[in-house]
């Protein structure tokens, strides 16, 4: 009893503060235990952080569905991409993943494992798949693979993570809908078969990219200009090396020859600091060359390929990655910042896409299929929670893998 009472102090403590501003006195005084107790049975904090994330994390399972042969496929897959999503969007999933994709700065042979055991529990249902197969509906060779796939697209890969709200009912309903006729059919038949039905608003593309107003325009700073720039990667290298709690701006400063107290005459305080060049860094992701992607006029699936990869490359950057993972884990106190990271980079899918598309002449996509068009080629979440980054080898699989769904889908012709 009173170590699973530690334990659900730790939970609470974890998912509410996340795994950096959660101390250890906080989490014994909710547990009525001296911190002594606490570290008889768990040596740190993250032992104590993978306890609660191992005992956790086996609840969220995912019911098994009946297909009945492979007859009524779709409208149980559509049933199914709404179970994940309902798991996937509830608070305290949400806030257990935020939490394990800002850990992974610290133990990540730990969340790699919880990574994997969540791939295993949420391909159980690659059974379902099998029967698909089985049952000569759909083409799938490696039924967990296009399990994980579909997941993936199920609860929109990390969208929900950078501070989205979950959608309602009918929007749930419309997207799962399109996520099916996509798996199946590939987004060309798929968005025809659905029309140019009106689209539920949550699942609209924003016009503009939503920033803090307050953090713009910067007051120009009294130094030369190559000593501000200076600064700037300076401090930014410290949040994306350390995030946002532990980025220090003493150290910041001092690396860029400045003081502290000239950081904050700038930029007011750390909350300034980061707003500014998160800020910044979102309005650069809009200049991106994968956006502008040139097509070389030879073949549609050759060139929709070219710009996956592209896409796919610039996902998997160091830099990339830990500013998403910094703004996964601060979603909850900076959430404009975390949705217009992810805001933009629709945007800028929906950009490359729409041209690709007029170069050939083809219908252009409709806003729920760029954004399947993202979560296939960046495979949602699952790169945020796994180092090193993917080998090239397995960038180009993950590459052919989204071709085919997005293209032609996987059911037999």
């Amino acid at each position: 009893m009173r170590r699973n009472r530690i334990l659900d102090a730790a939970e609470q403590r974890f998912l509410v503060d996340g795994f950096e501003r959660s101390s250890v006195d906080a989490i014994a005084a909710d547990a009525r235990v001296s911190k002594r107790e606490i570290y008889r049975d768990w040596p740190s904090k993250s032992d104590l952080f993978a306890a609660v994330a191992l005992r956790t994390f086996p609840e969220i399972e995912v019911a098994p569905i009946a297909l009945d042969g492979g007859a009524n496929a779709e409208p149980m897959l559509e049933q199914l991409a709404l179970q994940l999503l309902d798991i996937f969007v509830a608070d305290r999933n949400r806030s257990f993943f935020r939490t394990s994709i800002a850990a992974t700065r610290h133990f990540p042979d730990l969340i790699s494992e919880m990574h994997q055991r969540r791939t295993t529990a949420w391909a159980g249902y690659g059974a379902c798949f099998e029967q698909l197969g089985a049952a000569g509906i759909i083409d799938a060779p490696d039924a967990a693979k296009m399990a994980l796939r579909f997941g993936s697209l199920a609860v929109e890969g990390a969208r929900f993570l950078f501070g989205s709200s979950p959608p309602s009912a009918p929007a749930r309903r419309q997207y799962a809908h399109a996520v099916v006729h996509l798996f199946f059919n590939g987004w060309e038949s798929a968005q025809k078969a659905l029309g140019q039905d009106s689209i539920a608003p949550e699942l609209r593309l924003p016009v503009a990219v939503d920033l803090p107003d307050e953090i713009m325009p910067l007051p120009t700073m009294r130094m030369p200009a190559e000593r501000f720039t200076a600064l700037r990667e300076a401090l930014w290298n410290e949040f994306l090396t350390n995030g946002y709690p532990r980025a220090n701006m003493g150290r910041a400063a001092a690396s860029a020859g400045v003081s502290k107290a000239t950081v904050y005459r700038q930029f007011v305080n750390k909350e300034g600091v980061f707003s500014y060049l998160a800020s910044d860094a979102i309005i650069a992701l809009q200049q991106v060359a994968w956006r502008d992607h040139t097509p070389s006029g030879e073949a549609f699936e050759q060139d929709l390929k070219a710009l996956m990869h592209a896409m796919l490359e610039a996902h998997v950057r160091p830099e990339m990655l830990a500013l998403q993972r910094m703004l996964v884990e601060e979603a909850s106190i900076f959430p404009q910042l975390a949705c217009a990271f992810y805001d933009t980079q629709l945007g800028n899918a929906k950009h490359a896409l729409t041209q690709l598309c007029r170069h050939y002449g083809k219908r252009e996509p409709t806003e729920i299929f760029v954004r399947l068009f993202y979560v296939l080629v960046t495979f949602g979440s699952r790169f945020l929670m796994t180092l090193p980054a993917p080998a090239a080898e397995v960038r180009t699989a993950i590459i052919c893998e989204a071709m085919t769904v997005f293209t032609r889908g996987v059911a037999k012709a």
